[in-house]
């Protein structure tokens, strides 16, 4: 119900926006990117009978991108010397870190799992991971990906010890290296310049047109028109991509739209939370669990990056959060509400 509150809200923002037609297409990227694919997960057998088919292209799809990332980074390396973050197919080390937060709890879980023949390929995929996410050098990254693994291990003191070893490790060989990026000062420093560009960011709009929105996808196009207005002092100036979901929705879409949409995904983590427990099935609940995981280090992703910027990133959430609720409605024990806006002659 909020996701569809947040698509009537996206239709509405058209007739308010200063560039309609912008607001439009951003209506059909939400609409088709992320109601479509969340309700077709959720009512598919993506979260049944082909779970793991779903899990494990997610799963291989990532892992081939990190080592395709990992081996050019190594290669420029080598043939340069000098070294390059892994941006993988997003073009963004944070971003590529977004995907890895996601699935590495879900690598973990089938790890557990998995048969003899298996295993092999799901510890080469756990490596494959864990190199891309620390050669990432996100911060955010890696404390989303370090939250989402504290999750899953829960109480299994070795997984956790193991993890804040590895991290130790980490950051030890980049301090020796002489690299001061995951320095206190340094993460400080730049948590607070990236705090005054999306202040700077908030200022430029109007209170006006901040509190109705101006329009799905439609934020920079105001931001930018802004700013070539023949008064405006910073007209020269390229205005600076909004790398923060949060207030890029709250731009786009006003205080309304940023309730929506809090109410989807908190709500949404919340409610597979306090299903965890009362999944019956082995198998299922270990998916459940590293699902909300990943999403839960996402939190902390949201607020330095832009979700809805990419293609792949978009997707990536919906389905996440469509396998994820899905697995709570059809696995959990006792009655339950299925609404069910489109009727499958053959289901997927």
């Amino acid at each position: 119900l909020p996701l569809v509150g947040f698509i009537g809200l996206s239709a509405a923002l058209i007739l308010t926006s200063r560039f309609p037609l912008d607001s439009l297409l951003g209506l059909l990227w939400w609409l088709c990117n992320g109601l479509v694919v969340f309700y077709l997960v959720l009512n598919s057998r993506m979260v049944t009978t082909r779970r793991d088919t779903l899990t494990g292209t997610l799963v291989g799809s990532v892992a081939l991108a990190g080592a395709v990332t990992v081996w050019q980074a190594v290669e420029t390396f080598a043939v340069e010397g000098r070294f390059v973050r892994p941006e993988g197919t997003q073009d963004s080390p944070l971003l590529m870190a977004s995907l890895v937060a996601l699935a590495l709890p879900l690598v973990w879980t089938r790890l557990r799992r998995a048969s003899t023949p298996a295993r092999p390929w799901f510890l080469l995929a756990g490596v494959l991971l864990l190199t891309t996410a620390a050669l990432t050098l996100s911060r955010s990254g890696l404390l989303a990906t370090a939250l989402a693994m504290a999750l899953v291990f829960g109480r299994q003191w070795r997984g956790l010890v193991a993890a804040g070893a590895l991290a130790t490790v980490v950051i030890a060989g980049l301090a020796f290296s002489g690299d001061a990026r995951l320095s206190p000062r340094r993460a400080v420093s730049d948590l607070v310049q990236v705090s005054e560009t999306q202040i700077g960011i908030l200022q430029e709009f109007t209170p006006a047109r901040l509190a109705v929105g101006a329009g799905a996808r439609a934020g920079w196009q105001h931001l930018h028109a802004g700013r070539h207005q023949a008064n405006h002092p910073k007209k020269a100036a390229t205005p600076p991509s909004v790398e923060n979901t949060y207030v890029r929705v709250l731009v786009d879409h006003g205080p309304l739209g940023l309730l929506f949409f809090l109410a989807f995904f908190l709500g949404g983590l919340a409610f597979m939370w306090r299903n965890v427990s009362r999944i019956a099935d082995d198998a299922a609940r270990d998916d459940l669990r590293a699902t909300a995981a990943g999403l839960t280090g996402w939190i902390v992703l949201l607020l330095f990056s832009d979700m809805t910027a990419r293609f792949s990133t978009m997707v990536l959430f919906f389905s996440a959060m469509g396998l994820g609720m899905g697995l709570v409605l059809t696995q959990r024990a006792g009655p339950r509400a299925v609404y069910r806006l489109v009727h499958f002659r053959h289901s997927l």
